[in-house]
């Protein structure tokens, strides 16, 4: 009996030393912790440390950071502002703007919205927008308001043959991006060009391009554009015109004439014409403004 008391009393000391030693070498975060009811915090409390040592997160323990999963959250949080703001832009739209628009303006800034009338811009290859938009740059007179349109720009075949035919085409030599673009077959692209002053035009278009005008460049740039804004729709057509190798037909009409017949329907001729697809490729806020009630009368 007093052997085995010893033994007892010698393997509950080694037993207690073994406690001990195992505490000491237990790694820190498998020890248990005695004041964790008492010094649990919340997340909410976790968070406000975060913001008092001003890091963003608390100082006590990275376990607290937010996780990566809930960084999308934090992005989509913010596309709600962006979209509200945009909503919010609709609806800086007067009420009755189309009744009674103001048609004097000079600038986009003034038009009823600032995503007015995007809709009419229609996207065609890159590639051939810039080719025709470099026909533009070879007018030294100026061109505020132009579109191309017609079946040379909007191609009406559902069939295409797999190549550009040369002796089908009415272009002497087109860029490449209108042999592509064309390849069911060549046709003459037209324009119409919106200018601010039809004689002051005129007369700078004659002095450059003299062989574009028929047998009443010789009655002067004056006659000519009182023919063109007394009769018919206004618009003076110069066809069969070779520029950059690429043959065209333009257009020539006042920029008061284009609004007048967009918001009015004088005779109907332009209007008509741009409730088609068409590609802008100079735009004008007036125009825009006229042709964005001509659309919502069509």
């Amino acid at each position: 009996m007093q052997m085995s008391s010893r033994l007892q009393t010698l393997v509950a000391g080694n037993a207690i030393l073994l406690g001990q030693a195992a505490w000491h070498c237990c790694p820190q975060p498998l020890r248990p912790s005695f004041r964790s009811f008492a010094s649990q915090t919340t997340p909410r409390q976790k968070q406000d440390q975060a913001i008092e040592h001003g890091n963003g997160k608390p100082s006590d323990t990275p376990s607290t950071s937010p996780p990566k999963r809930d960084q999308p959250s934090a992005f989509s949080q913010r596309s709600p502002p962006d979209s509200a703001s945009f909503s919010t832009s609709n609806q800086t739209m007067p009420p009755g703007w189309e009744d009674s628009p103001e048609m004097h303006i000079e600038k986009f800034s003034q038009l009823p919205h600032r995503y007015f009338g995007t809709n009419q811009h229609i996207q065609i290859n890159d590639d051939f927008k810039e080719t025709l938009r470099q026909i533009l740059w070879q007018f030294r007179a100026p061109i505020r308001y132009a579109f191309a349109y017609g079946s040379g720009v909007f191609s009406q075949s559902t069939t295409k043959p797999s190549s550009y035919s040369d002796h089908l085409s009415p272009h002497p030599n087109p860029p490449e991006a209108v042999k592509k673009w064309q390849s069911g077959g060549g046709k003459i692209i037209d324009f119409i060009f919106g200018v601010s002053h039809t004689q002051h035009w005129h007369s700078l278009n004659m002095a450059q391009h003299p062989s574009h005008y028929s047998a009443l460049r010789y009655t002067g740039s004056y006659a000519l554009s009182r023919i063109q804004d007394s009769f018919g729709a206004g618009v003076y057509f110069n066809p069969y015109i070779t520029v950059n190798g690429t043959m065209i037909k333009y257009g020539v009409v006042n920029i008061s004439t284009i609004c007048r017949d967009l918001s009015e329907w004088e005779t109907l001729y332009l209007a008509g014409r741009l409730q088609k697809p068409v590609k802008i490729l100079r735009d004008d806020p007036r125009v825009r403004l006229a042709n964005q009630i001509n659309l919502i009368s069509a």
